[in-house]
């Protein structure tokens, strides 16, 4: 909630809160911001669906990578991941299990501002979780997202931008 008001944050309180973590760097941002615990939905005593494949994915394959981080600060800090299971499953460190789908790009809503950087592509990603439905852009590079439309609200909205990136070798466990 500090950080939320924009107000300093005691160590001690964040190495209680982040259960003693020294934090990590994200999305290439100048201030160290500590990642709390996640919980992760457990897989099935199979598995459960494998990762998503390449053609599954199509532009947002990303090199092969499957987990992307999630920022709805601007990307000062990341506040959990994705990761793009098979068969439009969504396994996330929310401590639960939602969906994606690709779906046609959107255009841009009236009166909203240009993205920086460029975002491209014939088809925006769809994430659902815990009754929340996120449609996103990717960028130029394939590599990162920003936010296009929140529960059918355009992001330019929403007082903070949401943004991502793909964390190259990451998993969740």
């Amino acid at each position: 909630m500090l950080r939320g008001c924009d107000q300093q944050v005691p160590d001690e309180l964040m190495r209680e809160a982040y259960g003693g973590s020294s934090g990590s760097n994200w999305n290439s941002g100048s201030e160290i911001k500590a990642e709390p615990k996640r919980s992760v939905p457990p897989l099935d005593a199979d598995g459960g669906p494998p990762l998503a494949s390449a053609e599954e994915l199509g532009e947002w394959d990303a090199g092969g990578e499957r987990v992307w981080g999630y920022s709805a600060n601007g990307g000062v800090s990341e506040q959990g991941r994705l990761e793009f299971r098979s068969r439009g499953q969504l396994r996330t460190t929310w401590g639960c299990w939602g969906e994606w789908q690709l779906v046609p790009a959107e255009p841009s809503a009236p009166g909203a501002p240009e993205t920086s950087p460029p975002f491209c592509g014939e088809t925006h990603m769809a994430i659902s979780w815990s009754g929340v439905t996120d449609v996103l852009a990717l960028d130029s590079e394939g590599l990162g997202f920003e936010l296009v439309s929140r529960k059918g609200r355009p992001a330019h909205t929403y007082r903070k931008k949401t943004v991502g990136s793909v964390l190259l070798g990451s998993a969740l466990l």
